[in-house]
């Protein structure tokens, strides 16, 4: 079947957050007295919501307080070192010029992802959802409804890119065409053996883009 949209992941795959993340988790951190972490741990703890990052670095499941206290350091400095991957921006200029539906599934914050898409690409998205109440964090499909039904395509035409084995278990449970870019926030090697398409440079995404659109 035609694909005619494009969906991807935020964190990892279109945008390079980590650092941001990394800041304002251990500045949480730090008024809750607990331990710094290393950039490589936060790493390894982002891709399936804020609840589970701060789980992870606080070792329980206690986490509400220390919820409020991230969003206040997060929301204030959501794009200090925050930039697109090299190639992104050229990349979506590209298929929303080719007249692609695009869209932005994330398990993050909705008003961050929001906040992140207007400012790195105003007008580009078509939709854009995040973590929100009433929506299940992918790999449930909630999110995929609400992108698919907003911009009236099917499962069957849409392309899903994403960076984590929470996005490969996405396109699996829902029998997407998708792929996986490794230079995100996971272990290559965890996913090579997803046995999706896994690139470690845009241009190579944007070969396989084009040649599904076309084959």
């Amino acid at each position: 079947m035609t694909k005619k949209a494009i969906f991807f992941d935020c964190d990892g795959t279109l945008l390079d957050t980590l650092r941001d993340i990394h800041e304002a988790l251990n500045a949480t951190l730090s008024d809750l007295g607990y331990p710094q972490v290393s950039l490589e741990k936060t790493r390894s703890y982002v891709g399936n919501g804020l609840r589970n990052v701060l789980r992870k670095a606080l070792g329980h499941d206690d986490v509400d307080e220390a919820l409020a206290l991230f969003h206040v350091h997060y929301s204030k400095n959501l794009m200090v070192y925050t930039t697109p991957y090299e190639g992104i921006v050229e990349l979506v200029d590209e298929l929303k010029e080719q007249g692609f539906i695009l869209g932005m599934i994330s398990n993050k914050t909705d008003a961050y992802v929001h906040r992140l898409a207007h400012h790195f690409f105003e007008g580009k998205f078509d939709v854009v959802v995040g973590e929100k109440e009433g929506l299940a964090r992918k790999p449930h499909k909630d999110m995929l409804d609400f992108a698919t039904s907003a911009t009236n395509v099917t499962y069957e035409e849409v392309i899903f890119v994403g960076d984590s084995l929470v996005d490969g278990e996405f396109i699996r449970n829902h029998n997407l065409h998708g792929a996986l870019l490794t230079f995100g926030f996971e272990d290559k090697e965890l996913l090579l053996n997803t046995g999706f398409p896994c690139f470690d440079h845009v241009s190579e995404l944007r070969s396989w883009i084009l040649s599904s659109i076309t084959s």
